[in-house]
């Protein structure tokens, strides 16, 4: 799915993971859910959608709590050390682990750079052939062509540009490998 910022993607990512959670379908991968602090948007956060637990991820320079934090290139946000590495070796372990479906949310200006989820999002891609699992790649509309040159041609996908999520609900249903009920 591809779609500008604030548009829907992880907001589409979310209502997917929920009804999937319901209905004890395996779920794995990382979903980067806004963080907000008083109202205020201070950041992103990791959510590890195997376990659910939540970590820092991405913040606002001033909102960013202890060391290991960077800025990236020109880039608005500074970036976590221990959470882009904690996001990327659970995005590394999911070919051996092979979750019902899977989720990569916000490939965007980081990834192009090779940075962010960029490394485990390789490492995902590189053995998604010989798993069972459905991807959800929630990409910003620069990043589409990453993302899709990482996935390859061999590996069947439909494009879904935020709209309402229980329509993205619908076409993973109908692409489960056992059926499930809604």
């Amino acid at each position: 799915m591809s779609a500008a910022i604030g548009k829907g993607k992880t907001t589409s990512c979310l209502y997917v993971f929920e009804k999937a959670r319901s209905l004890s379908i395996r779920t794995g991968g990382i979903i980067s859910p806004r963080r907000i602090v008083e109202g205020n948007l201070t950041g992103y956060d990791g959510l590890d959608c195997a376990t659910g637990e939540r970590f820092p991820l991405v913040a606002l320079p001033g909102a960013a709590e202890g060391p290991g934090w960077r800025r990236a290139g020109q880039l608005r946000f500074i970036f976590s050390d221990k959470g882009f590495s904690k996001a990327n070796a659970l995005l590394r372990a999911l070919p051996s682990d092979a979750p019902e479906l899977v989720f990569v949310d916000e490939v965007g200006r980081l990834e192009m750079m090779g940075k962010g989820l960029y490394p485990g999002l390789k490492a995902l891609t590189d053995g998604l052939g010989r798993m069972r699992s459905i991807l959800i790649c929630s990409c910003r509309l620069e990043a589409v062509e990453l993302a899709e040159g990482l996935v390859g041609k061999q590996i069947p996908r439909v494009r879904w540009f935020p709209g309402e999520p229980e329509e993205l609900w619908r076409i993973v249903l109908d692409r489960l490998p056992s059926p499930q009920s809604p």
